[in-house]
């Protein structure tokens, strides 16, 4: 799986975070020397803010043809 990279993080540009699904499970780095991972429940709608205080945002991305398994 790629990583995202985090972007602004705010409430008026929050980062995006693709799924072709209702909610997505993601995972915060909040600082550069964490040595744990915060985990999150992002839904669409409005963003959501992590404990670190960045806000990501869940949009729709359909799944990639080349994912899709072979219709026979």
């Amino acid at each position: 799986m790629k990583a995202i990279r985090r972007g602004v993080g705010t409430r008026d540009k929050p980062t995006l975070v693709p799924s072709a699904f209702e909610s997505r499970l993601m995972g915060c780095q909040c600082h550069d020397d964490s040595t744990h991972i915060n985990y999150i429940w992002l839904h669409r709608g409005p963003p959501q803010r992590c404990a670190c205080g960045y806000y990501y945002q869940l949009v729709y991305q359909p799944v990639f043809e080349a994912a899709k398994p072979p219709c026979d």
